[in-house]
């Protein structure tokens, strides 16, 4: 506990000479003030714990404004918790306090057209007031040292602190001519004693470089840089903690000032997957000499996406939007259906492709690799159809005969799932399972109603779909004519459907008599065996007053 109190005392001590050393001497009643409102608006905005170290550094003040930075030296902090912020302070004379407002707080977007150029430069205005900054776009990165040199990376992806847990976000270079350039252009801000040096290059993107020593002197907080200008050379300063052993550089790469995982980006050409840079045909593990030849990598991760994915249900063939990028290298995007081997489909760089051949009742499994020996896996994408019960033909066709349908069917998320049948509303059997398939049942008799049930898992606690298939609006008869000869009664098979599940009934009449009701449902079957030759039957198909169908049997 007393080694905590001398830490925090001397952070104090060291906070305190370092203000002197750059405020104005008529804003020294302002310095306790302004570190504390600062040091308690960090706490609040990034979620700290007590007592975390805070170095605040580059303090500009124009009163009532003031402008700085911080560099969190504890790295055990949230992990949504960025390695620096920049805000900007307003004093108010009334209340006698400073408001303190990081670059994320809506106020200071607010604030920043009132805030003079002694505080924040031309560049730094217009930089922080583009819109731009906060989108996510690409990052377009080159390796930070010029084309046709090379790096020794010492140290594969790693997290800001050297560690191995996520985000793997940093690099460890050294060796050549020990210079390092900015890997884009963008707004500098020198922290840590002038051993980091951290750029914004907009599009949501920042890289860090740190150990530093012997700055180019344009190299200054709120100065803007190339792509490629010299930053300075590779060292072993600490001013923000950790440790360095030798001369080097800890590149590390942010999205919105957090750090962000390599896995997967493209710097430089470069594609990073795991602890390797692949290029073409050449793999570096771990360690060993990277050589720019000046390309510039997207900076982002591979892209394989599908729209709309799952396809809409449906029982006829669909199209998806395939859109896919390896970030800067050469690439082939493979598809395979049902589990069948994989399929060249495009290749290059990026692409966008609307196939039509998805067909119900299949999964398609989408491959993007990078070169072109499919060594590297770098996305992998299924395409499936919605949760699905679907049949073709929806209706079955009338007719005396039994008929087929096609069923297709889908849990539209690859899970386990079953379907069942029952027949005019008797048990139900198992047809089949799985995640998704087609089935071509051939036993569908005339006259009779069969409800389909697709279940989630094996206990059919869950329906995921319904369907019912009846015959088409329908009445049929066989034999459709009394055979000559006959001296006695005669059995006929009947068959009627109203074709849409609504109650019906059917009527007889015998030689113009009057109709009576023989049947009713909304389908059925029935044999009369009461026909007589030379006699005419007439049948008619009824909807409450509406008549469906008639035919004549004589």
């Amino acid at each position: 506990m007393m080694v905590r109190r001398r830490q925090v005392r001397l952070l104090a001590v060291v906070l305190f000479f370092c203000l002197m050393s750059i405020l104005p001497l008529n804003a020294s009643a302002f310095q306790a003030e302004l570190v504390d409102a600062i040091k308690m608006e960090a706490y609040s905005t990034f979620h700290l714990e007590d007592q975390k170290a805070i170095l605040i550094e580059n303090i500009r003040l124009d009163l009532p404004w003031a402008s700085g930075t911080i560099v969190l030296l504890d790295p055990n902090v949230t992990a949504t918790t960025p390695h620096m912020g920049i805000f900007l302070g307003m004093y108010d004379k009334k209340e006698q306090r400073w408001t303190i407002a990081f670059r994320t707080n809506p106020q200071f977007q607010t604030w920043l057209p009132d805030v003079p150029l002694t505080v924040f430069n031309e560049t730094e205005k217009g930089f922080f007031s583009n819109p731009q900054r906060f989108v996510d776009g690409l990052a377009l990165l080159s390796l930070p040292w010029p084309a046709h040199e090379s790096r020794y990376m010492s140290q594969g992806p790693h997290n800001y602190n050297g560690g191995n847990v996520n985000p793997l976000s940093s690099l460890d270079f050294t060796g050549g001519s020990g210079g390092v350039y900015a890997a884009r252009e963008g707004l500098v801000q020198v922290l840590c004693g002038g051993n980091k040096v951290f750029i914004d290059h907009g599009d949501g993107w920042q890289t860090g470089y740190y150990h530093l020593t012997a700055l180019d002197p344009r190299i200054i907080t709120g100065s803007f840089v190339q792509r490629g200008q010299y930053l300075g050379q590779m060292g072993t300063g600490v001013g923000c903690g950790g440790s360095a052993t030798g001369n080097h550089v800890h590149f590390t790469l942010y999205k919105h000032s957090i750090p962000e995982d390599l896995d997967g980006k493209v710097i430089g050409g470069w594609i990073i997957n795991g602890n390797c840079f692949i290029r073409n045909a050449e793999t570096i593990c771990n360690e060993g000499w990277v050589v720019s030849d000046g390309s510039i990598g997207s900076g982002t991760s591979s892209q394989l996406q599908a729209t709309p994915n799952p396809i809409p249900a449906s029982t006829i063939l669909e199209s998806s939007t395939i859109r896919w990028n390896t970030g800067g290298i050469f690439g082939q995007v493979y598809v395979s259906k049902d589990g069948a081997p994989e399929v060249l489909m495009t290749q290059g760089v990026s692409g966008v492709d609307s196939p039509s051949w998805f067909s119900p009742g299949s999964e398609y499994r989408f491959r993007l690799y990078g070169g072109s020996q499919k060594a590297i896996l770098l996305k992998e994408l299924i395409v499936r159809r919605t949760q699905s019960l679907i049949a073709t033909p929806q209706r079955l066709p009338a007719s005396v005969s039994l008929t087929s349908a096609t069923i297709y069917w889908s849990t539209g998320d690859g899970s386990f799932g079953q379907v069942y049948v029952s027949k005019d509303g008797g048990a139900e059997t198992l047809m089949s399972q799985g995640s998704y398939g087609v089935d071509n049942p051939s036993w569908f008799s005339p006259g009779s109603e069969y409800r389909f049930r697709l279940y989630k898992g094996d206990q059919k606690a869950i329906i995921l779909g319904e369907l019912v298939l009846r015959r088409e609006q329908s009445l049929i008869a066989t034999p459709t004519s009394i055979p000559t000869g006959i001296q006695g009664p005669i059995m006929i098979n009947l068959y009627w459907s109203t074709g849409d599940g609504t109650v019906g009934q059917v009527y007889v009449s015998r030689d113009g008599a009057p109709d009576t009701l023989m049947s009713q449902g909304s389908s059925g079957h029935a044999n009369p065996s009461w026909i007589m030759p030379g006699s005419r039957y007439r049948f008619r198909l009824y909807r409450g007053t509406s008549l469906l169908r008639e035919i004549i049997i004589q």
